[in-house]
């Protein structure tokens, strides 16, 4: 009955957090815009509001929440897929390679579309999926690694494949700064186009990562354990990886690397509602989308008018809760 009523609690908080977050976000930015200005029809007369409104700010807020969300999702299901609650697509280096592939994609001058997807998710995707594939190789060499070895293999990697984008920028200077920005996590460039391509694809694989939600508790006991229960652990994996790969590359392509949402979300639901991912993936994936509103709220009207990356403000406030859960987790 307790945790029931703490779910009841829960779910309504997030709800009225999301509510709040649309409607500051709606109205506060460098033009000031008014629900009366709305519901008097007069945001129609004017075409600069109106634009920014219905052009602007409305996307951006949809893909802040989309990717909040998609890192949330991944985060949850990379902290299953490792056995360890530090995995998150940031800190082993998924991020990194998603944005190396996004980089290239862009230096070689690749330009096609299919299915929605760009030429960047598409790089974004592979160099994402070989990325986790090299940490999880090297990691698991010698049987199953302690935390601090996942994290420091995961730093290593990331690295190399950070280097090899600044290497890339080094050559391609046009819009460099542009590039810096993007990779600091950015929603500036939101459209309605990038809206429409992510969404199918966001709804899908959310969908997948619910439906194997209860196997994910399985896989958490250990391949052993899962597999005497008949769960058919390498195709778990394998889908499990797949999904969170993604959805993490699908939002470096649109809005660069953004840390430690992955981290931090999916531990407050489990510090509220415990470890079911039956309930840890869909409850990350909306206080995700409602946390990143938030942070894209204070990059872009703390210091107007210019905006600060919103992966600054996530790394502010995910860095200490990191080092808190690394020193808790080394205690074990």
């Amino acid at each position: 009955m307790l945790k029931k009523n703490r779910e009841l609690i829960f779910s309504f908080t997030i709800f009225l957090m999301l509510l709040f977050s649309l409607f500051i976000s709606t109205f506060s930015g460098t033009v000031e815009i008014s629900p009366k200005e709305i519901l008097s029809g007069k945001i129609f007369d004017d075409e600069v509001k109106k634009t920014i409104l219905f052009e602007l700010r409305i996307p951006r807020i949809i893909i802040a929440f989309l990717v909040g969300a998609s890192l949330s999702i991944s985060g949850a299901i990379l902290q299953a897929f490792f056995g360890n609650p530090l995995a998150e697509p940031y800190i082993i280096g998924v991020s990194s390679g998603s944005s190396f592939g996004a980089v290239l994609s862009t230096f070689i001058g690749i330009n096609l579309s299919l299915l929605g997807m760009s030429s960047q998710a598409f790089f974004s995707f592979f160099f994402g999926l070989v990325t986790v594939l090299a940490v999880y190789s090297i990691s698991y060499f010698r049987g199953e690694p302690k935390p601090v070895t996942l994290l420091l293999i995961g730093i290593i990697i990331g690295s190399i494949t950070s280097s090899l984008t600044s290497i890339i920028l080094i050559f391609k200077q046009e819009n460099l700064q542009s590039f810096i920005f993007w990779m600091l996590g950015s929603f500036s460039g939101s459209d309605w186009k990038k809206v429409f391509n992510f969404f199918p694809y966001f709804v899908f694989f959310f969908s997948l990562s619910v439906f194997f939600s209860k196997d994910l508790n399985l896989l958490v006991m250990g391949d052993e354990m899962a597999k005497s229960t008949g769960l058919n652990v390498k195709f778990l994996r394998r889908i499990s990886l797949i999904i969170a790969t993604f959805l993490t590359s699908f939002s470096v392509s649109i809005a660069g690397i953004i840390g430690f949402v992955g981290l931090i979300i999916p531990h407050a639901v489990r510090v509220i509602l415990g470890s079911d991912h039956r309930k840890v993936l869909p409850y990350s994936c909306f206080l995700g989308g409602v946390y990143l509103i938030y942070a894209d709220l204070i990059a872009r009207t703390i210091y107007p008018p210019s905006e600060i990356p919103v992966g600054v403000i996530t790394s502010l406030i995910g860095a200490p809760i990191f080092l808190y859960l690394l020193k808790s987790s080394s205690k074990h």
